[in-house]
């Protein structure tokens, strides 16, 4: 299971705070350092291998997305959307009313329910759990 994030247009990109390695992303998606932009999918080479993680990303520019966490995703489904709750998990960004600045938290634990939460500028989100 890795993290990843989705953009269903070109409105804005999604930036991480330090610099990430992708390993699979759709065609139409670019990276610049920690910057993310484009359509489809972005996954990230960070696995999840202990019981708890946290990690948080900057919304450089508001606009459709979607993050949360996969398990590796290839080919066609790169091009797609993540959050189908069969092989990947995320917020969309529609149900947090995100702004220019926003920081999204996600926090993964194995050990409780639920299993993943999101937070925004430090705030949790419980209409975002994931059980």
């Amino acid at each position: 299971m890795g993290c990843c994030c989705s953009k269903s247009n070109n409105d804005g990109p999604v930036a991480a705070p330090q610099a990430i390695e992708l390993t699979e992303k759709g065609p139409d998606v670019s990276q610049k350092k920690s910057l993310i932009s484009g359509t489809g999918v972005a996954y990230s080479s960070n696995t999840i291998e202990q019981d708890a993680a946290y990690w948080e990303v900057i919304v450089e520019s508001a606009g459709p997305f979607r993050i949360g966490v996969a398990r590796a995703l290839k080919g066609g489904a790169l091009a797609g959307s993540i959050g189908d709750e069969e092989k990947s998990w995320a917020l969309a960004s529609a149900s947090c009313e995100c702004s220019d600045g926003d920081v999204i938290g996600i926090a993964f634990g194995q050990a409780e329910l639920p299993n993943l939460r999101f937070y925004r500028n430090g705030d949790e989100l419980p209409k975002a759990e994931v059980q």
